[in-house]
C-alpha cells in the first residue's frame, strides 16, 4: 500500500468519523468490517456516502452502491480515486 492511499483512506475515517459524529478517534476506525464493527445501518450508509461525494465532489452511481463500497475502506478508496481521475481528465 501506498502513502497515496494510506492518505485517502484516513481521509475516508475523517469524513465517517465526523459526519456520523462516531466520537471515536479516527485510529479505531478498522479498514474492513465497517458495517458490522460500527453497527451501520442504510441511513448511516446513505449519509456517509453523501458526505464523501461532497468531500471529493464526486457522484457515487446508483448502480455502484453495494455494501462492499460501504465495508472496505480500499475499496472505497479505489472508488473514489478512479472517480477523481475520470472527472480530472473528463
Amino acid at each position: 500500500m501506498n502513502h497515496d492511499h494510506d492518505h485517502l483512506e484516513n481521509t475516508l475515517r475523517d469524513v465517517l468519523v465526523s459526519t456520523l459524529e462516531l466520537g471515536v478517534p479516527r485510529d479505531t476506525v478498522p479498514a474492513r468490517g465497517l458495517l458490522d464493527t460500527l453497527g451501520l445501518d442504510s441511513v448511516s450508509c446513505v449519509r456517509f456516502l453523501l458526505a464523501v461525494e461532497r468531500e471529493f465532489d464526486i457522484e457515487i452511481g446508483d448502480e455502484d452502491l453495494t455494501p462492499q463500497l460501504v465495508d472496505d475502506l480500499a475499496v472505497l478508496a479505489d472508488y473514489v480515486r478512479a472517480r477523481t481521475s475520470t472527472a480530472n481528465t473528463g
